[in-house]
């Protein structure tokens, strides 16, 4: 996501610890905590849950296609967004910036503040986004293929 807002012209915030109001209340992003999920991954041991919290999907986005209008998201992140970049809407505000969409895109483009993979897997609710990226890249490439193709099985 913070790529996808950068890339687009958008700012970041360097430490999302040090805003005010909700955004200085955010789960996670602490370094000591974070130092334990490090030390894990070396070791080979079991990594240590991440921090987690509720959130609103805006109604209409692509996100609430896959997720419905409210989740749960992990919170080990330090870095926010700070301004938008060129067409990017937020779709999960929670006074740090959860998840964007770009829909002026020519193609589904959504990017998320939270590791969607530890959602993902036996039907979890990241499993849904993926599954609605690769529906959206078949779609596109069945009415993209050249004619002869499909009836042949190539596309």
């Amino acid at each position: 996501m913070q790529v996808l807002d950068v890339a687009l012209g958008g700012t970041l915030h360097p430490d999302h610890s040090v805003l005010e109001g909700r955004a200085a209340l955010h789960p996670g992003g602490d370094w000591e905590r974070w130092q334990t999920v490090i030390d894990a991954a070396l070791d080979g041991t079991e990594l240590p849950r991440h921090p987690s919290h509720a959130t609103t999907i805006a109604p209409g986005s692509l996100l609430a296609r896959a997720l419905g209008e409210r989740t749960t998201v992990n919170s080990y992140h330090h870095q926010s967004i700070d301004k938008l970049g060129s067409g990017v809407v937020v779709t999960a505000p929670d006074g740090v910036i959860e998840a964007i969409e770009v829909p002026g895109a020519t193609a589904p483009n959504i990017g998320v503040q939270w590791e969607l993979k530890e959602h993902a897997g036996d039907g979890g609710e990241g499993t849904r986004v993926f599954e609605l990226l690769v529906d959206a890249a078949h779609e596109r490439q069945t009415h993209r293929a050249p004619a002869g193709l499909a009836a042949h099985g190539r596309t």
